[in-house]
């Protein structure tokens, strides 16, 4: 028998974290945009993208 404990744990920012996150949150989703439309174009030009 396994048991596996865990504790969760809220997150409470002030203000400034707060916008620290959002900021973060919107260059994550930036450069998964940015390398997605990258990758499709060397796709479509016939090359073999790698994922690095």
């Amino acid at each position: 028998m396994k048991i596996t404990l865990s504790h969760k744990i809220a997150l409470d920012p002030n203000y400034k974290q707060e916008q620290y996150f959002k900021k973060a949150c919107g260059i994550a989703r930036f450069t998964w945009n940015w390398a997605l439309e990258e990758w499709n174009r060397q796709y479509q030009s016939g090359l073999k993208p790698l994922w690095n």
